[in-house]
């Protein structure tokens, strides 16, 4: 699982939904789907579906994602914030 979190601040953008945000710190980290899987305990596949935006995230995706960067609550804003966000576009 994660050794460590990653505690530098990354800016986190609402108009990103939680997917691209995750790329986009993937890329700046240089880690593939395969790292960040196994920094967040979460399946390739459905890290897949998030990053396609095909997957909500649920308390459980949000304690995963929350292992390797920032917190579950954290996530659960991020995915709530996006969506209202597009709503109003």
């Amino acid at each position: 699982m994660a050794s460590n979190k990653v505690k530098r601040v990354l800016d986190l953008n609402i108009s990103f939904s939680v997917g691209e945000q995750l790329i986009d710190w993937m890329a700046e980290l240089e880690w593939d789907i395969n790292k960040l899987s196994e920094e967040t305990g979460i399946a390739v596949d459905t890290l897949n579906a998030i990053i396609e935006q095909d997957m909500e995230i649920t308390e459980e995706i949000a304690q995963g994602i929350g292992k390797a960067f920032y917190s579950p609550g954290f996530w659960l804003r991020a995915y709530h914030n996006h969506k209202e966000f597009r709503q109003h576009c």
